[in-house]
């Protein structure tokens, strides 16, 4: 152990290049700073991994970096708040749509909210590539996340457009999303509408 320490401050004293083999890449060498000599052998070799860990990761090829928890790709529109990529369900976070069958009222007219939403998040998506970022998951497995269309959050997005309410019991990111769209009495906002979460619950009517 002693003639093992002694080869260890030896080589943190002179400060060469350090190898990284034992982090399964033989052959790949880097410099280090000068570290400062720890009397305790354990601390010392603790450090000497831990640095040579960052410097070999910045090294990998992104190929071999961990991967990322979210989604790309061509994005099927299951409905106004959920949509599937790569047969994965995802729901969109912190946002509420009107149900499929779930109708709207403007004066005496009733017309289908639900299917407007769905057509209308089909119609923003058009076969181009979407990019979510998953957040959790919900009770029934669903990824919950907030999905972008280039730059665009369609979270956000389709709140804003009148397809669906702000849900802030699950995120308060999308209230003045939700305020505008209700100033300018768009979608949803332009009549009447059963708040998509009593819907589920058997509310058929407005609730005056």
């Amino acid at each position: 152990m002693k003639k093992l320490k002694r080869f260890l401050n030896r080589r943190l004293r002179a400060g060469p290049l350090i190898w990284a083999a034992a982090f399964g890449a033989a052959g790949l060498f880097f410099a280090l700073p000068d570290l400062k000599i720890s009397a305790d052998l354990d601390k010392a070799i603790a450090a000497l991994q831990s640095r040579a860990a960052q410097e070999l990761q910045k090294h990998l090829p992104e190929a071999l970096q961990p991967a990322s928890s979210g989604l790309q790709g061509i994005a099927t529109v299951i409905d106004g708040d959920t949509i599937d990529i790569q047969k994965q369900r995802i729901r969109l976070h912190a946002i509420d749509a009107p149900e499929s069958a779930q109708r709207c009222w403007k004066g005496a007219s009733e017309w289908r909210c639900g299917q407007t939403a769905t057509l209308a998040l089909k119609n923003k998506i058009d076969r181009h590539p979407v990019r979510c970022e998953q957040i959790n998951r919900d009770r029934y497995g669903r990824i919950v996340a907030r999905c972008f269309l280039g730059e665009t959050n369609l979270n956000a997005w389709l709140v804003e457009e009148g397809h669906a309410v702000a849900a802030p019991q699950y995120g308060k990111d999308y209230i003045a999303h939700e305020a505008r769209a209700q100033a300018a009495r768009r979608g949803i906002w332009a009549g009447e509408f059963i708040v998509p979460s009593d819907w589920r619950k058997g509310v058929r009517q407005p609730q005056g």
